[in-house]
C-alpha cells in the first residue's frame, strides 16, 4: 500500500476516533443533564412536602395541645353549651377549624361545633367513630359534598403526665375545608399553583418536569381513614434554571465539537506539511532513481523524532485540557449543589422561625394575658385551679417555644453574653423560690449549700446564668420521683480579681446510664424513647444549656448512675467588681 494511502486511512481512522469520543461525550453530558433534573425534582417535592407540614403544624398543635384538657374533660362528663360557644365554637375558628365534634369514651357524640353550610357538609357520625377507633391520633381526608375536607382526631386526656396514662376520657375531631382560599395561601408559601383533581382509580400519577414547558409538576395522594383514595393534590411550579440548562448543554456540545474540528484542522496540516510533502518529494526522488535526496532525507532522523515528540505533545495536552474541563464542570456542579442546599436550609430556618413565631408565641401571650386577667376578676374558687392550669400551660408552652428560639439565636452566632454585677447567693435563693411550688407539689425537698467564702457580687451575665441553673434544678425536680435536689456553689479559687465558682445540681431522681451521659446534651434527644411520653420536655434545654455555659467558658458535666441520682455541675470564672471579697453565709439554704 502506498504512503500516501497509509497517510489517508490513519486520518480517517482519527476522525472516527473522534467522532466516537463526540458522540461518549454527548451522552454523558445528557446524563449529567437528566441527573441534574431529577435533583431539581427530588428538590421541588422536598420542598412541596416542607411547606406542607409546616402549614398543618399550628392546626396539628392546636387539636393535640393539652393547654385546656381539664378543662374539656368536665365538659365531656357535664357539656356547658356556654364553655363550648367560647372554647370551641369561637376559638377553633382562629386556627382555621371549620368543624368539631367531641365524643365520650363511649364514642357516644357529646357536641358537635356547627360549621359553615352545616346542613349540607355534616358528614356521618359513624364514620367519624370507626376512624377514631382505627387511629386515635389520625389524620385522614374525606370528601363532604363537593369539598375535601381535612380530619384530626386527639385523645382527651389530663394535662397532668402521670394521669395521661389512664384511659382518655374522649375523643376530639376536628376538621377543615381544603377550599380555594386555604389552597391559595399554600400556592403563596410554597410558590406553586396547588390545585384538587380528582383520584385516578388509587393510582397517584409519578411527579415530572415538563422540560418543553420548563415546569415542574408533583402530585400528592389524600385517603380517607381506610386508605381509600379521596383526591389529589397537584403542585405545578415553573422553573427558570431548565431553559439555561438545555442552552449550556447545547453550548457545550458545540464547544466540543469546535475543539474537535481545530484539533483535527490541525493535525491535517501536520501531516500534510511535515510528513506527506517530504514524503512525497522522497517518493519522487525514488521513481527519478535520485539516490543522492534519498540519502539526504533518510539521514535526518532526527526530523522524524521531532514530529513524534510534537505528536505525543499535541496528545498530552488534549488529555491535560479534558481532564481540567471535566474537574471544573464537577467543581462548579458540587457549588452548585451546595449553594442550592445552603439556600433550602436557610429558607427552612427562616420559615420554621417565622412560623414559631407568629404563629406561637403570639396566641400563647394572649392566652396567658387573658388567664392572669380572669383571675384578677375574683373567679368562683372552683375556676381559680382551672385558669392557673391554663396559665402555667401556656407558660410552658412559650418557654418551649423560646428555647427554640434561644437556640437558633445561639446557632446562628447572634446571642452576647452580658456584663453586669449581680449577687450568686442572692441569685439562688430566687430561683429556689420560684421552684418550691413545684418542687412542694411533687413531695420534694429543696435547698442550697453555699460556700462561707462566696464573694457578695460578682459581674457577670445573671440571666444566662439563671436559664441555666433554671433548667438543671427543672430537669431534677421532674425526674426525681421522691427526694431532694441540691443547688451547690463552692469557691474553687479566688485573689482579689476574680472568683472561680462550681455551681453542681445533685437530685436523687431516676439517674442516667452511662451510655446515655453523652447523648442527652445532643439537640432533641431525651436519655430514653419514652421520655418525652411520659415527663415531657423537646430535649432542647440541656443542649442550650450545654451551649450557653461554653459561651462563658465552661464545661457541663455530668456524674449518674441508674436509680442513684444525677450531678450536674460546671465551673466558671469572674471577675470582682472591687467590693468586698467574702461574706459569712449559712452553709445551707432551705
Amino acid at each position: 500500500m502506498r504512503i500516501h494511502t497509509r497517510l489517508l486511512v490513519l486520518l480517517l481512522a482519527m476522525l472516527a476516533l473522534y467522532g466516537a469520543a463526540l458522540v461518549a461525550l454527548r451522552r454523558a453530558t445528557q446524563r449529567i443533564g437528566n441527573g441534574v433534573l431529577e435533583t431539581q425534582l427530588a428538590e421541588a417535592a422536598g420542598h412541596l412536602d416542607s411547606t406542607l407540614a409546616l402549614e398543618r403544624a399550628p392546626i396539628e398543635r392546636s387539636v393535640f395541645d393539652n393547654t385546656f384538657w381539664d378543662e374539656m374533660i368536665a365538659f365531656v362528663s357535664d357539656p356547658d353549651p356556654e364553655w363550648a360557644r367560647e372554647y370551641i365554637d369561637e376559638a377553633f375558628p382562629v386556627f382555621g377549624i371549620q368543624q368539631a365534634w367531641v365524643f365520650d369514651p363511649a364514642l357516644r357524640l357529646v357536641y358537635a361545633m356547627p360549621g359553615p353550610d352545616a346542613a349540607t357538609r355534616q358528614p356521618a357520625v359513624e364514620a367519624l367513630r370507626r376512624a377514631v377507633a382505627r387511629d386515635p391520633f389520625g389524620r385522614f381526608y374525606g370528601r363532604v359534598g363537593d369539598m375535601v375536607v381535612e380530619y384530626f382526631c386527639a385523645p382527651i386526656q389530663p394535662s397532668d403526665d402521670l394521669q395521661r396514662r389512664a384511659e382518655p376520657r374522649g375523643w376530639l375531631v376536628a376538621a377543615r375545608g381544603l377550599d380555594a382560599k386555604y389552597l391559595a395561601k399554600l400556592s403563596a408559601v410554597s410558590g406553586a399553583a396547588l390545585t384538587l383533581v380528582p383520584d385516578s382509580g388509587g393510582t397517584v400519577p409519578t411527579n415530572r418536569i415538563d422540560d418543553a414547558a420548563s415546569r415542574v409538576v408533583l402530585f400528592a395522594a389524600l385517603r380517607d381513614a381506610a386508605g381509600a383514595p379521596v383526591a389529589l393534590l397537584r403542585a405545578q411550579r415553573d422553573n427558570l434554571g431548565l431553559p439555561v440548562l438545555r442552552r449550556a448543554l447545547v453550548e457545550y456540545n458545540w464547544l466540543a465539537v469546535a475543539f474537535a474540528g481545530a484539533n483535527l484542522l490541525l493535525l491535517g496540516v501536520f501531516v500534510v506539511v511535515w510528513v506527506r510533502n517530504p514524503l512525497q518529494r522522497i517518493s519522487e526522488s525514488l521513481d527519478r532513481q535520485e539516490i543522492a535526496p534519498v540519502q539526504r532525507y533518510l539521514g535526518a532522523r532526527h526530523e522524524f523524532g521531532t514530529i513524534a515528540r510534537l505528536i505525543q505533545s499535541f496528545l498530552g495536552q488534549r488529555r491535560a485540557l479534558l481532564g481540567e474541563i471535566e474537574m471544573r464542570r464537577r467543581s462548579e456542579q458540587a457549588l452548585r449543589e451546595a449553594r442550592d442546599l445552603a439556600d433550602q436550609s436557610a429558607r427552612a430556618k427562616s420559615d420554621f422561625l417565622s412560623v414559631m413565631s407568629h404563629e406561637l408565641r403570639t396566641p400563647l401571650n394572649a392566652v396567658i394575658g387573658y388567664a392572669d386577667i380572669l383571675l384578677d376578676e375574683r373567679p368562683r374558687p372552683d375556676q381559680v385551679e382551672y385558669l392557673r392550669t391554663l396559665r402555667f400551660a401556656g407558660a410552658s408552652l412559650l418557654a418551649l417555644v423560646n428555647d427554640v428560639l434561644d437556640f437558633n439565636r445561639i446557632e446562628a452566632g447572634k446571642l452576647t453574653i452580658e456584663r453586669r454585677e449581680f449577687d450568686p447567693a442572692g441569685l439562688i435563693e430566687m430561683l429556689l423560690r420560684t421552684f418550691r411550688p413545684q418542687a412542694d407539689a411533687a413531695g420534694l425537698t429543696v435547698g442550697a449549700a453555699l460556700d462561707p467564702t462566696l464573694p457578695l457580687r460578682v459581674v457577670g451575665d445573671p440571666l444566662r446564668l439563671a436559664q441555666v441553673l433554671s433548667n438543671l434544678i427543672g430537669n431534677a425536680i421532674k425526674f426525681t420521683p421522691a427526694g431532694s435536689v441540691t443547688v451547690a456553689i463552692a469557691v474553687l479559687a479566688a485573689d482579689a480579681d476574680s472568683a472561680r465558682l462550681e455551681f453542681r445540681v445533685t437530685d436523687t431522681g431516676i439517674g442516667i446510664a452511662a451510655d446515655k451521659q453523652k447523648l442527652i446534651f445532643e439537640v432533641f434527644t431525651q436519655a430514653e424513647s419514652d421520655t418525652t411520653r411520659r415527663y415531657g420536655g423537646s430535649g432542647l434545654g440541656l443542649s442550650i444549656a450545654q451551649r450557653l455555659v461554653a459561651l462563658m467558658g465552661g464545661v457541663i458535666t455530668v456524674e449518674s448512675a441508674p436509680l442513684h441520682g444525677a450531678t450536674f455541675s460546671f465551673a466558671l470564672s469572674f471577675p470582682l467588681p472591687g467590693a468586698p471579697a467574702a461574706r459569712q453565709l449559712p452553709l445551707s439554704i432551705s
